[in-house]
Protein backbone atom coordinates (compact mmCIF):
# COMPACT_ATOMS: atom_id res chain seq x y z
CA UNK A 1 0.00 0.00 0.00
CA UNK A 2 2.70 2.26 0.81
CA UNK A 3 3.97 1.54 -2.74
CA UNK A 4 0.83 2.66 -4.13
CA UNK A 5 0.23 5.78 -2.18
CA UNK A 6 3.99 6.35 -3.00
CA UNK A 7 2.81 6.06 -6.63
CA UNK A 8 -0.02 7.88 -6.33
CA UNK A 9 1.94 10.62 -4.56
CA UNK A 10 4.81 10.82 -7.74
CA UNK A 11 2.11 11.13 -10.04
CA UNK A 12 0.17 14.27 -7.80
CA UNK A 13 3.81 15.71 -8.08
CA UNK A 14 4.30 14.86 -11.54
CA UNK A 15 0.94 16.23 -12.94
CA UNK A 16 1.85 19.54 -10.79
CA UNK A 17 5.34 19.81 -12.32
CA UNK A 18 3.79 19.41 -16.02
CA UNK A 19 1.25 21.76 -14.95
CA UNK A 20 3.81 24.09 -13.62
CA UNK A 21 6.61 23.50 -16.81
CA UNK A 22 3.13 24.32 -18.67
CA UNK A 23 2.46 27.86 -17.03
CA UNK A 24 6.46 28.35 -17.66
CA UNK A 25 6.22 27.68 -21.10
CA UNK A 26 3.21 30.27 -21.50
CA UNK A 27 4.95 32.43 -19.29
CA UNK A 28 7.89 32.71 -21.54
CA UNK A 29 5.61 32.58 -24.83
CA UNK A 30 3.88 35.78 -23.01
CA UNK A 31 7.24 37.42 -22.45
CA UNK A 32 8.71 36.71 -25.69
CA UNK A 33 5.92 37.57 -27.42
CA UNK A 34 5.88 41.53 -24.98
CA UNK A 35 9.45 41.86 -25.85
CA UNK A 36 9.09 41.53 -28.95
CA UNK A 37 6.25 44.11 -28.88
CA UNK A 38 8.39 46.38 -27.05
CA UNK A 39 11.01 45.94 -29.48
CA UNK A 40 8.42 47.07 -32.28
CA UNK A 41 7.36 49.96 -30.11
CA UNK A 42 10.60 51.68 -29.73
CA UNK A 43 11.46 51.21 -33.54
CA UNK A 44 8.40 53.20 -34.31
CA UNK A 45 9.11 55.30 -31.80
CA UNK A 46 12.55 55.75 -33.18
CA UNK A 47 10.74 56.32 -36.70
CA UNK A 48 8.70 59.05 -35.55
CA UNK A 49 10.90 60.41 -33.62
CA UNK A 50 13.42 60.92 -36.68
CA UNK A 51 10.41 62.09 -38.67
CA UNK A 52 9.71 64.66 -36.26
CA UNK A 53 12.97 65.57 -36.36
CA UNK A 54 13.50 65.59 -40.15
CA UNK A 55 9.98 67.49 -40.54
CA UNK A 56 11.29 70.34 -37.50
CA UNK A 57 14.32 71.06 -39.66
CA UNK A 58 12.62 70.92 -42.83
CA UNK A 59 10.07 73.48 -41.37
CA UNK A 60 12.80 75.37 -39.70
CA UNK A 61 14.80 75.72 -43.33
CA UNK A 62 11.26 77.54 -44.66
CA UNK A 63 10.80 79.27 -42.34
CA UNK A 64 14.02 80.85 -42.79
CA UNK A 65 13.81 81.11 -46.43
CA UNK A 66 10.58 82.85 -45.57
CA UNK A 67 12.27 85.33 -43.09
CA UNK A 68 14.68 85.68 -45.73
CA UNK A 69 12.31 86.57 -48.37
CA UNK A 70 10.11 89.07 -46.06
CA UNK A 71 13.67 91.24 -45.48
CA UNK A 72 14.38 91.29 -48.61
CA UNK A 73 10.95 92.42 -49.53
CA UNK A 74 11.09 95.00 -46.68
CA UNK A 75 14.37 96.32 -47.47
CA UNK A 76 12.79 97.16 -51.31
CA UNK A 77 10.13 98.83 -49.43
CA UNK A 78 12.96 100.98 -47.67
CA UNK A 79 14.43 101.89 -50.36
CA UNK A 80 11.43 102.18 -52.87
CA UNK A 81 10.24 104.58 -49.92
CA UNK A 82 13.33 106.70 -49.57
CA UNK A 83 13.43 106.88 -53.01
CA UNK A 84 9.59 108.02 -53.43
CA UNK A 85 10.71 110.51 -50.52
CA UNK A 86 13.05 111.54 -52.54
CA UNK A 87 11.25 112.26 -55.73
CA UNK A 88 8.34 113.61 -53.84
CA UNK A 89 10.99 116.59 -52.10
CA UNK A 90 12.52 116.54 -55.50
CA UNK A 91 9.30 117.36 -57.00
CA UNK A 92 7.65 120.15 -53.97
CA UNK A 93 11.29 122.42 -54.43
CA UNK A 94 10.74 121.89 -58.72
CA UNK A 95 7.14 123.19 -57.73
CA UNK A 96 8.38 125.38 -55.04
CA UNK A 97 10.64 126.96 -57.67
CA UNK A 98 7.97 127.21 -60.40
CA UNK A 99 5.39 129.20 -57.58
CA UNK A 100 8.12 131.45 -56.56
CA UNK A 101 9.18 131.80 -60.10
CA UNK A 102 5.94 132.75 -61.02
CA UNK A 103 5.58 135.19 -58.19
CA UNK A 104 8.15 136.93 -59.30
CA UNK A 105 6.86 137.23 -62.69
CA UNK A 106 3.93 138.54 -61.38
CA UNK A 107 5.51 141.31 -59.22
CA UNK A 108 7.49 142.14 -62.54
CA UNK A 109 4.48 142.17 -64.28
CA UNK A 110 2.39 144.57 -61.76
CA UNK A 111 5.68 146.37 -61.33
CA UNK A 112 5.72 147.22 -65.34
CA UNK A 113 2.24 148.18 -65.16
CA UNK A 114 2.88 150.84 -62.64
CA UNK A 115 6.29 152.13 -63.87
CA UNK A 116 3.98 152.72 -67.21
CA UNK A 117 1.17 154.93 -65.54
CA UNK A 118 -1.42 153.26 -66.62
CA UNK A 119 -4.21 153.86 -65.34
CA UNK A 120 -5.93 152.10 -62.04
CA UNK A 121 -8.24 150.26 -63.75
CA UNK A 122 -5.51 148.46 -65.45
CA UNK A 123 -3.42 148.03 -62.45
CA UNK A 124 -6.45 146.34 -61.28
CA UNK A 125 -6.94 143.73 -64.07
CA UNK A 126 -3.15 142.94 -63.86
CA UNK A 127 -3.99 142.28 -59.97
CA UNK A 128 -6.94 140.13 -60.92
CA UNK A 129 -4.91 138.45 -63.88
CA UNK A 130 -1.69 137.89 -61.38
CA UNK A 131 -3.97 136.19 -58.86
CA UNK A 132 -5.83 134.06 -61.07
CA UNK A 133 -2.74 132.62 -62.25
CA UNK A 134 -1.03 132.26 -58.86
CA UNK A 135 -4.75 130.42 -57.95
CA UNK A 136 -4.46 128.02 -61.10
CA UNK A 137 -0.95 127.42 -59.78
CA UNK A 138 -2.36 125.95 -56.87
CA UNK A 139 -0.51 128.12 -54.12
CA UNK A 140 -1.39 128.96 -50.97
CA UNK A 141 -0.08 132.52 -51.19
CA UNK A 142 -3.50 133.91 -51.10
CA UNK A 143 -2.77 135.92 -47.87
CA UNK A 144 0.47 137.28 -48.93
CA UNK A 145 -1.05 138.24 -52.16
CA UNK A 146 -4.51 139.79 -50.78
CA UNK A 147 -1.89 141.85 -48.60
CA UNK A 148 -0.16 142.99 -51.63
CA UNK A 149 -3.54 143.66 -53.36
CA UNK A 150 -4.31 146.02 -50.19
CA UNK A 151 -0.76 147.77 -49.93
CA UNK A 152 -0.27 148.62 -53.78
CA UNK A 153 -3.73 148.58 -54.97
CA UNK A 154 -4.84 152.79 -55.40
CA UNK A 155 -6.80 153.72 -52.79
CA UNK A 156 -5.66 151.34 -50.42
CA UNK A 157 -6.31 153.54 -47.30
CA UNK A 158 -10.32 152.74 -47.51
CA UNK A 159 -10.94 149.41 -46.53
CA UNK A 160 -13.29 148.77 -49.51
CA UNK A 161 -10.34 148.98 -51.98
CA UNK A 162 -10.17 145.26 -52.69
CA UNK A 163 -13.91 144.63 -53.39
CA UNK A 164 -13.86 147.78 -55.92
CA UNK A 165 -10.73 145.98 -57.34
CA UNK A 166 -13.23 142.42 -57.58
Amino acid sequence: MTALLEKRSYSNKYKKLSQLEWHCSAGDDEIRKLTTDRKVLQDHLHDAVTQLSQLVVKEKNALAERLKGAEAARKRFDEELKRYATEKATREEGKKREKEELVGWCETYIDGIKTAGLPGFCLSIAYAFSFFLLSMANMIIIVPFVYMLLVHSPGAASSGALFNFL
